[in-house]
């Protein structure tokens, strides 16, 4: 509403820049649909196996990861208190 009484009908029309050129939708690869179109049950729940495995390998690295750094954490502040 501030746009239209500030500027009219042409204050309503989008802007042209980095801002409209980042919002465009994303395309499907339509190369990639063809390949998962064409493979057979079998291949799909492999892929999905691995995935999954791979996505569990991520979460325990990662909190792995948070567990030394809060032991290092803790550490420091033990240190620090003495």
């Amino acid at each position: 509403m501030r746009q239209y009484k500030k500027d009219g009908i042409n204050g309503l029309q989008p802007k042209k820049g980095k801002h409209c050129l980042l919002e465009q939708p994303k395309q499907i690869d339509l190369e990639q649909t063809k390949i998962d179109k064409s493979k057979t049950q079998d291949e799909l729940l492999e892929e999905i196996a691995y995935l999954r495995a791979e996505v569990a390998l991520l979460k325990k690295r990662r909190a792995l990861r948070l567990e030394s750094e809060a032991g290092a954490q803790k550490r420091l502040l033990k240190s620090s208190q003495n």
